[in-house]
């Protein structure tokens, strides 16, 4: 080689390419160590060969999934299979995991290039639905999948259709298809026109959402309000309304209200001006506080200008989402009047009135109280009148002056003075003469109960209109007031419509026939039945039986009236059952006649009677019953569902915190019967 200086020049390169193949070599070793752990990880193993063959469909069977830590391992693994160029290769035999959120990956990542054969069995036999639609939506697109197109599985038939018709709208097999499951009447097809409903032609999509929107299967009902949201369809507009009084789909309609937007504002403006239910009024405002555009918050606006103080109530609150805009301020102010001198009317009207007329009146104050925070708030700076709201509302005298002070600071001093008459807990007459001072003596000297039956559900609660009613004496002029409150579908407001009615023929013979005169259907109305529940107790005699148990002996009686047609009559024999100890609980129980016993196995606890209720601890955990209940006489009694409770709290916080305060009182009491035992 020393002999050879040419030779001796080509060593350099021979050893560099000898080092090069070196490093290819550990460098592809490496990769392939890498691939069998990432196999490992993911439980590919398959010996000499790396190509796998998916198991047949009878080893699909659902299988207990991986512990979590495990699948999180095997789905980054995944990932790093797939940036190593090796998912696709093992794609089939990955397909085939015991765990569905693997599959689900794999297919999510790789199924667009898997091939139809593969794809046809996993739709067929995969155990995990939503996979197989998923891989039937893929094999859709094949030709080799027409069958699937027909398949008398509603998921594999649904995905098989999608995916044609996304990549062939015009496909005639899929739209022949369609056009069956459009004919058919049946649940499962109503349920699948309805998820191809982005297919449809526009006229077809409202044809099938109307006639779904009123199928008497919920399923239907609630698969045609998610397609709605999709359709933004304004002719659904009224339906959807309609439906939002429906607890089971309300906040999915609400969704569809919004995806609808502004070509549903009319309507929307138009049910907030004519309701006066509290739930629904809220869910409309906060479908416009969702929209959060201009046109929204004008509907929020003029609504608030109307005399429905309920909904002033309900867009109130909901402009709270939306900034203030000072050229309003002017408006917002002579509503802040208006609120007040219907606080003068009222607080005039509860100095001539008897204790129960008085109380309910105290309540709508303490409701036009709320109304006049939340205009201030429109006002002037919204973070100071809140704080000012929330510490007048704090039971600590030292947090109310200083909300007070903040107050007097912020808004003009009139304004100010009327605010702290109706927040001070002194003299009915001091009030009046604190109102009368700033806004002048009353324009008028109607009687606070005919204000109250004129004003009707648009201002005041039902148990306020339901004690006027009954306090009411009608003449010529005002009977007329009457007529609303017998056709009312509130049941304690028509029932004492319904006393007044039949005692104007002896009692007011000439406003009887002024009543009959314009409005004659009033008299058929007092031949027929009222209208009223089967029970022989009466809504008012229910709210009283409320108000007269310890759970709801704090409440307004207001509020109680919200609780009545949720109120349940069920009656039970002597020694029947009423519940079981150990059996799932989610019912409160009222007794109103008869004598119940708590049991505990043979040991006889304690006996309830009327006024009593027991169960209560179900309206806000739906437990095992810890004892069992046993009627002891013939038993009449009221039964409140945990679901429908839950409603009425979503409306009145008070009714929450009476009965948390009521609950921690019985376990304060527990605890300390409790205490000499420990202490033993």
């Amino acid at each position: 080689m020393h002999g050879s200086p040419a030779l001796n020049q080509w060593v350099p390169f021979v050893w560099m390419g000898l080092l090069l193949l070196a490093a290819v070599f550990l460098l592809q070793r490496t990769y392939w160590k890498y691939l069998d752990e990432l196999k490992d990880a993911l439980g590919l193993r398959f010996g000499a060969s790396t190509e796998a063959n998916l198991p047949p469909s009878g080893s699909l069977a659902p299988e207990e999934e991986e512990p979590d830590s495990g699948v999180e391992e095997a789905l980054q693994a995944i990932d790093e299979l797939l940036k190593a160029g090796g998912l696709v290769k093992n794609a089939e035999a990955l397909l085939s995991h015991t765990d569905s959120r693997v599959r689900t990956r794999v297919l999510s990542l790789v199924g667009h290039q898997a091939d139809a054969g593969l794809l046809r069995r996993l739709a067929l036999d995969d155990p995990d639905p939503k996979l197989r639609e998923a891989a039937s939506t893929l094999a859709g697109a094949h030709h080799e999948a027409n069958d699937l197109l027909l398949h008398p599985d509603m998921v594999v038939r649904r995905g098989a259709m999608r995916g044609r018709l996304a990549q062939a709208p015009d496909d005639v097999q899929a739209r022949e298809s369609l056009r069956a499951i459009l004919t058919a009447s049946d649940t499962n097809s109503r349920l699948l026109a309805l998820g191809l409903i982005q297919f449809l032609a526009p006229e077809q999509q409202s044809e099938l959402l109307t006639t779904c929107l009123h199928s008497p299967f919920p399923e239907v009902v609630q698969a045609a309000v998610t397609a709605a949201a999709d359709t933004t369809n304004p002719a659904l507009t009224d339906d959807l309304l309609h439906l939002l009084r429906n607890k089971t789909v309300r906040h999915s309609v609400a969704d569809s209200l919004v995806e609808i937007g502004a070509p549903a504002l009319p309507q929307i403006k138009d049910s907030l001006t004519k309701e006066s239910d509290g739930r629904y009024l809220q869910l409309l405002a906060q479908v416009c506080a969702r929209l959060a555009t201009p046109a929204a918050r004008q509907v929020l606006v003029e609504v608030a200008q109307s005399s429905n103080l309920h909904a002033r109530a309900a867009v109130l609150r909901a402009l709270s989402s939306y900034a203030t805009v000072p050229a309003e301020a002017p408006l917002f102010q002579r509503l802040v009047e208006k609120e007040m001198r219907l606080a003068q009317q009222v607080l005039h009207g509860m100095s001539s009135a008897n204790a129960e007329l008085r109380a309910a009146l105290r309540y709508e104050l303490k409701k036009g109280q709320q109304r006049l925070f939340w205009l201030l708030m429109q006002i002037y700076e919204r973070q100071h009148i809140l704080d000012a709201q929330r510490g007048v509302a704090h039971s600590a005298g030292e947090r109310q002056a200083n909300a007070l002070e903040i107050l007097d600071n912020l808004i003009p001093r009139p304004l100010y003075q009327g605010l702290q008459a109706l927040l001070d807990t002194g003299r009915l007459r001091d009030k009046v003469q604190t109102f009368d001072s700033l806004l002048g003596p009353r324009s008028s000297a109607e009687p606070i109960q005919t204000s109250i039956v004129r004003r009707g559900s648009a201002s005041f609660s039902a148990w306020t209109i339901s004690v006027a009613l009954l306090q009411w004496h009608p003449n010529p002029e005002t009977v007329l007031y009457l007529h609303p409150h017998l056709l009312s579908a509130n049941i304690l407001i028509q029932e004492s419509a319904m006393v007044v009615l039949r005692q104007l023929p002896l009692q007011r013979p000439a406003a009887f026939d002024q009543l009959i005169s314009v409005y004659p259907d009033s008299h058929q109305l007092l031949m027929n039945t009222p209208h009223a529940s089967a029970s022989c107790v009466s809504a008012r005699e229910r709210v009283l039986l409320l108000k007269g148990t310890a759970l709801f002996a704090e409440t307004p009686e207001n509020v109680l009236g919200t609780i009545v047609p949720i109120m349940k009559e069920v009656a039970f024999q002597p020694d029947q059952g009423i519940f079981v100890k150990g059996n799932l609980g989610n019912s409160l129980f009222i007794v109103s006649q008869g004598e119940v016993g708590i049991f505990d196995g043979p040991l006889h606890l304690t006996t309830f009677r009327k006024g009593d209720f027991f169960g209560e601890l179900a309206l806000l955990d739906a437990e095992a019953r810890s004892a069992t209940a046993v009627a002891q006489s013939p038993v009449v009694a009221f039964r409140i569902d945990q679901e429908d409770f839950y409603d009425v709290m979503e409306e009145c916080s008070e009714v929450a915190r009476n009965i948390m305060r009521v609950l921690c009182q019985r376990l304060r009491l527990q605890n300390e019967k409790m205490l000499p035992g420990v202490a033993a």
